[in-house]
């Protein structure tokens, strides 16, 4: 901003801050915008609002805040206007409209909520007292399309204050100026050219021709500046010019986070010797550009690291704030803010500029929240917004990025114009600023990427960039990490389901996502990585209660009245302990050191004669290149068994990588680490050093081939097991489910991969066979074999011990079940996925037993609803299913033959079910849940049963013949008392002898965590995940709100011990439980959670010994509506009462959902005969794009395109060419496939080329055709039959560009997708 020049007094300024009277109102109708003639004589409070700030605002009387319309008023002295000047006004902004009178008369309306314009009030002012009158209401608000509500504007809309504050929220001055006068400068700076330009606009206001000089200095303070030749100036009445001023200049000393060396241009309107005009300009030497995939300042390459909360109150307005903040960014080693949502007063600028913080400033096109409707006046208004952005700021050096937009992918059902109207303003910024980028944040995907400058991507790990950015431009990942919807829900990649039970653990997994994420993204080199976010969500706040007391009303910023506790993320007004780092702090720290190793792999498991593959990446963010020496080693036992080291160097700004192929021969089996270090050449300096550990999981070699004591074992389809088990000494047998033997001539039958179909007939034959005894191994499928048990694909790099203590996961630990491959987290079909095609655990109806549990997805997807290995039960029979990606690994990956081995052994050792008879009384009985017949009860008794061994009794009455209870559970009895209540607790207490207290929490209790006892012996609990006890449903993104509190009572008993408790560190009661999840609130109320005294453990299942017996009493409700509480119920009946569960090979024929298409579209678009050029403009659109939306919009919305119906997959040419023949038919589809069908090296090197898909063609002519933008050879139509061979589909999204040449007498097109045996490819789906 332009300021006085201290030397020269031909400005001022005069602060209109302080008290103001206000006299709040009512708007009922928001479609009808108030429009004002007069200002209000009566009803006004005198001096109550403290200009600038929000009258909403804490402090401020409550009904104050159930409106957005206020008058404000205050009453200031004219200034001695000299004939020659001019008196300005300027609101810098207020919220939401703002209506400005000027002693009783309306001098304008300021529709920007975020930059005021300023306002000519000289002939307005009147000698002596002056009365300013604002009014700040709404603007006219449209009904949403979809809601009826009235939310939609038609001025840029922005977030959070602009919906909850209102008010006049920045400076309120009256300036004074010459009439003949500088009016802007803009300061543009150049390093490639040692130049500065100015560019001066110069106005005469007055009645006479002007004529004099520019005068333009640089002071430095030190040495000489640029020789800046005085300019002329003519100025006719009334015109404004626009004057250059540019020269070369070397010596100055360039602006930088690192050296924020900042100058002051000084500016001089001279006529007759006479200072007219002066200003001062404050400004760094700076230059921002793009070099191929890298941003570069002053010609460093760039990596930009910050983040940003949503923040409501009014003390993110004190500048006190902001450095504190700022401090915080660079203790995390964090250098940039993006100013998100809205432009924020210029005073973060002024800070980050002499903080040396790299600011992103972004207009208040929000579109994460729908707030703007297209109308005439929007686009223009939205312009007009971008102006006033670059002339404001356009010269602050901290500024080095334009964000048009924040996501308005979502906000394209009330704007549809977005479409044609950002890039406009895309194009709108760079033509008034050409010195900086400007991106559609989260958005580039909308439009051809390649058109663009910068790419934007927002959440996933698709981030880093890694498998699917070409680095043709750079990459700014503006958004990501998983704070923003933080739940235990989306934080079990990196943690078990203790992070149900531990919020400390919760927020730590949630920031190793994000570092990983950043740690790989640094590594490619991207550009930006920001996290969302730190400050508003892993930041905890003070409990300190003040109100301020501000000696000076007049003096600039907002001036908050209060701080209530746990307001503000920092509390900026003292200096000791302004901010306390939540969980996530020491992880986001490291993942951001200025000098870091980053290692490729995550894969800890290897046989002792494999070789270890070791990527590692050095980073280097120091601006001089770093020379040193990468050592590695490997240790075992304390003992150094392998080293290597190699000379590296990175240069500034850049990266460097080392492989290294380490060999494990010689390491025993057991636990061992490969150490990494990178030690620089002046080894004094710890700053530039860094190390790294990857922990290895060895086994023997000798297990690679470990002989098995197995009877011979049936195989139906073709299978990679059949190999694999004639290895280990064991007889494989063909089989088909249509003559299956009987068990006792062939005990165990595997379901070989890939063997099912969708809507076989083969299940019952498979259910006889178990009902006889058999045991049955299904290995990993596309469709699944059960009726009573879906797949869904849900890939993920990690698994979870469900049941730790089962056979079939004997001697695996947790760190076996994550990263089975040599590919880092989050590459798109990656070689390390555990699973792809889990089971999903029933919630509808059933039970089976869960062993190895898994998550996955984003926002509103997660939690522990998947389940990889399963055990089940069929009659007399066993049946395991495994859908990790074992068979592909056996012999190369030590725990895919461990599992393998065990569940064969499990199977053929284990003892037939011997389930036990289970008695219930009549009140339980009577609501038994339909849902789980299958474990129904034997007998119905309100007495001990005689012939059951275990027995479910309520627990809220008492026992109707208490003394018959005793001996039976002394006996061996297993009494399960559900829910315990106060009448039935003295008669309970009775029988076992115990002192059961019940105690009723101050808070409600939404989820119950497994206790650290409950893997104990009996494994009661076994299969079940702190999930499966969480009655809270209402996470961030879901649908709906559902939570139920899960129990009234808790226990606190005198003997036996706590299975299932409360969670006293979980925070879930207080962040979902009272909806006190939001950005807003979090932070607030975990701050208050953590500082409390947390409440006493408490026992939710308790198990009480009595004699050779056991009470389970149970305290959660008796909800069988609810899916949580029957999987808690057939969890115990099946640890309880011999394995019963589910018959989930009782169904006629196997599932048909996995059926998704019959391997062709039904629909695809098509454009007419385009030319060479516009073909290529669809394949460069069609090039495959990763983010968190899977669909390649720029691609399917291609203005050539219109949509054919194409039954059976057949198209008709209808487009002729000139001379009347069919003329080229360009076709476009998407099609989405569960897992990767493509070539790609994994464990052993390359994989099956039947992993591929193939394009069947029928018809005439010639095609070429482009997959996800790559060619595939042209092929012909022969006999009216050809093929599109060996084509790699990536898992998920992929475009399919196809030209069409038909034959000259026109003809059909026929498209199908079949595998290796010319079967249709029916997992595909089409879109």
């Amino acid at each position: 901003m332009m300021r006085s020049h201290p030397d020269h007094a031909t400005r001022g300024q005069h602060s209109l801050n302080g008290w103001w009277d206000i006299l709040p109102q009512e708007h009922k109708d928001l479609a009808v915008p108030l429009e004002p003639e007069t200002v209000p004589t009566r009803g006004w409070t005198p001096a109550a609002y403290l200009v600038p700030g929000f009258f909403t605002d804490a402090g401020y009387p409550d009904a104050w805040r159930e409106t957005r319309t206020a008058w404000a008023r205050t009453v200031f002295a004219s200034p001695d206007l000299k004939p020659e000047q001019r008196a300005v006004l300027t609101i810098n902004a207020a919220i939401p409209r703002a209506h400005l009178f000027l002693n009783g008369s309306r001098i304008a309306v300021q529709d920007d909520m975020f930059i005021g314009d300023p306002v000519d009030v000289t002939g307005r002012l009147r000698a002596g007292e002056n009365e300013l009158a604002v009014l700040v209401t709404d603007h006219r608000r449209f009904p949403h399309p979809d809601t009826g509500a009235l939310t939609l504007e038609e001025v840029p809309w922005g977030c959070c204050i602009s919906r909850q504050q209102a008010g006049i929220w920045q400076d309120v001055r009256l300036g004074v100026y010459p009439e003949t006068h500088i009016a802007h400068t803009t300061i543009r700076t150049s390093m490639r050219e040692n130049r500065l330009w100015l560019r001066v606009q110069l106005t005469n206001g007055g009645t006479r021709p002007f004529q004099g000089e520019l005068v333009a200095q640089v002071d430095t303070g030190v040495q000489a500046g640029p020789g800046l030749a005085p300019q002329p100036v003519t100025l006719a009445p009334g015109e404004t010019s626009e004057v250059t001023v540019e020269a070369p200049w070397s010596n100055y000393s360039a602006w930088s986070p690192d050296d924020p060396r900042l100058y002051h241009l000084d500016l001089l309107l001279v006529a007759g010797g006479r200072v007219v005009d002066a200003v001062r300009e404050r400004f760094g030497f700076r230059e921002v550009w793009i070099d191929g995939h890298r941003i570069r300042l002053n010609g460093q390459a760039q990596r930009w690291y910050g983040e940003w909360a949503h923040k409501a109150h009014a003390h993110w307005l004190r500048p006190e704030y902001v450095r504190q903040w700022y401090q915080q960014l660079r203790d995390l080693h964090m250098n940039y803010v993006r100013l998100h949502t809205f432009p924020h007063p210029e005073m973060y600028l002024d800070i980050a500029d002499e903080m040396g913080i790299l600011i992103c400033q972004e207009t208040a096109l929000y579109g994460s929240f729908q707030g703007g409707i297209d109308t005439p006046n929007l686009w223009p208004n939205a312009a007009a917004h971008v102006r006033r952005m670059v002339r404001r700021d356009g010269n602050h050096p901290s500024l080095v990025i334009w964000s048009v937009e924040n996501e308005m992918r979502w906000a394209l059902n009330t704007m549809p114009q977005a479409r044609v109207e950002l890039p406009r303003l895309r194009h709108l910024f760079q033509q008034l600023d050409p010195t900086r980028p400007a991106i559609h944040d989260g958005d580039s995907g909308i439009w051809n990427e390649r058109e663009q400058p910068l790419i934007s991507r927002h959440y996933g790990p698709a981030c880093h960039g890694w498998g699917w950015w070409d680095r043709s431009r750079p990459l700014l990942s503006s958004e990501l990490g998983r704070w923003h919807y933080g739940s235990p829900h989306v934080a079990l990649t990196w943690d078990d389901d203790a992070v149900y039970a531990d919020y400390g653990r919760m927020c730590r997994s949630i920031a190793q996502d994000a570092a990983r994420i950043i740690e790989l993204g640094r590594a490619n080199e991207v550009s930006c990585l920001f996290p969302w976010n730190t400050s508003g969500l892993d930041n905890l706040r003070t409990a300190e209660e003040r109100t301020f007391d501000w000696p000076d009303p007049a003096a600039p910023h907002a001036k908050p009245l209060v701080h209530t506790a746990y307001q503000s993320e920092y509390a900026w007004w003292r200096d000791e302990e302004p901010y306390r780092p939540g969980p996530s702090y020491d992880r986001l720290r490291r993942a951001n050191r200025p000098v870091a190793l980053v290692p490729w792999q995550e894969r800890s498991g290897y046989y002792a004669d494999d070789t270890a593959e070791h990527r590692v990446f050095l980073v280097n963010d120091l601006l001089q290149t770093l020379s040193g020496t990468l050592a590695a080693r490997l240790v075992q036992g304390g003992r150094t068994l392998w080293k290597d080291s190699v000379p590296m160097q990175a240069p500034a700004g850049g990266t460097a990588e080392h492989t290294w192929q380490v060999p494990l021969e010689g390491l025993a089996p057991g636990d061992a680490m490969l150490a990494t270090q990178f030690i620089p050449e002046d080894d004094a300096d710890a700053t530039c050093a860094d190390a790294i550990q990857r922990p290895l999981r060895i086994a023997a070699a000798a297990e690679r081939s470990a002989q098995l004591d197995l009877p011979p074992v049936g195989v139906w389809g073709e299978s990679a097991l059949v190999p694999w088990l004639e290895a280990r000494g064991v007889k494989a047998c063909a089989v088909s489910p249509e003559t299956l033997p009987h068990p006792t001539d062939l005990p165990i039958i595997v379901v070989g991969e890939g063997a099912v179909q969708p809507g076989s007939p083969v299940t019952r034959a498979f259910q006889a066979y178990c009902q006889a005894g058999g045991r049955l191994l299904v290995l990993e499928q596309q469709h699944s074999l059960f009726a009573g048990l879906g797949l869904q694909r849900l890939p993920s790099e990690t698994a979870h011990l469900r049941d730790p203590q089962h056979p079939v996961v004997a001697g695996i630990t947790p760190d076996d079940l994550r990263f089975w491959g040599d590919d880092p987290y989050g590459l798109p079909s990656s070689t390390s996925l555990v699973t792809v095609m889990p089971y999903v655990k029933p919630s509808d109806a059933g039970y089976v037993h869960p062993i190895i549990d898994s998550s996955g997805g984003d926002f509103g997807t997660g939690g522990l609803a998947w389940a990889p290995v399963i055990e089940a039960r069929s009659g007399r029979g066993i049946i395991v299913g495994i859908q990790l990606n074992l068979v592909e690994r056996l012999g190369r990956l030590p725990v895919a033959d461990q599992l393998l081995s065990n569940a064969l052994r499990y199977l053929a050792e284990a003892a037939p079910p011997q389930p036990q008879t289970v008695a219930v009384d009549a009140a339980l009985a009577a609501t038994w849940p339909s849902e789980l017949t299958d474990l129904a009860p034997s007998s119905s008794s309100e007495q001990p049963p005689e012939q059951a061994q275990i027995a479910l009794a309520t627990g809220s009455r008492p026992p109707a013949d208490p003394a018959a209870w005793r001996p039976w559970l002394e006996s061996g009895g297993t009494l399960l008392l559900w829910d315990l209540g106060p009448d039935g607790l003295a008669a309970w207490n009775e029988v076992l002898a115990a002192q059961i207290e019940l105690v009723e929490l101050a808070h409600p209790v939404y989820h119950l965590v497994r206790a650290e006892t409950a893997h104990g012996p009996t494994g009661i609990l076994a299969g079940l995940s702190n999930e499966d006890t969480c009655w809270l449903e209402n996470w961030q993104y879901t649908r709906g709100n559902r939570k139920e509190t899960i129990a009234s009572h808790l226990l606190e008993p005198s003997v036996g011990r706590q299975l299932l408790t409360n969670a006293p560190r979980a925070g879930l009661d207080v962040l979902f439980g009272d909806e006190r999840s939001s950005e807003r609130e979090r932070m607030v109320a975990m701050s208050h959670y953590l500082d409390a005294d947390p409440p006493p453990t408490l026992g939710a299942l308790v198990e009480v010994p009595v004699g050779r017996g056991r009470a389970l009493i149970c305290q959660v409700h008796w909800r069988p509506d609810k899916w949580q509480f029957r999987r808690l119920l057939g969890t115990l009946l099946w640890n309880l009462a011999g394995a019963r569960g589910t018959d989930i090979l009782d169904g006629d024929t196997t599932p048909t959902s996995g059926r998704r298409s019959d391997g062709y579209p039904q629909h695809v678009l098509l454009a007419p005969d385009l030319d060479g050029a516009a073909i290529e403009v669809l394949r460069q659109a069609s090039e495959r794009q990763v983010e968190y939306c899977s669909d390649n919009a720029t691609f399917l919305q291609q203005s050539h395109w219109r949509r054919a119906d194409t039954p059976d997959g057949q198209l008709t040419a209808r487009v002729p060419s000139d001379d009347g023949s069919p003329g080229r038919v360009v076709i476009g589809f998407q099609v989405s496939v569960p897992t990767a069908r493509k070539l790609t090296s994994t464990l052993g090197g390359l994989p099956n080329p039947d992993l591929q898909t193939h394009l069947a063609l029928t018809g005439g002519g010639s095609l070429q055709a482009w997959i996800n933008g790559a060619a595939w050879p042209r092929a012909t139509l022969e006999e009216g039959r050809g093929r599109i061979a060996d084509i790699d589909l990536e898992a998920g999204a992929n475009s399919v560009l196809l030209v069409w040449q038909p034959p000259t007498d026109g003809g059909a097109l026929g498209l199908c997708f079949v595998d290796k045996h010319g079967a249709p490819e029916i997992t595909f789906a089409f879109g």
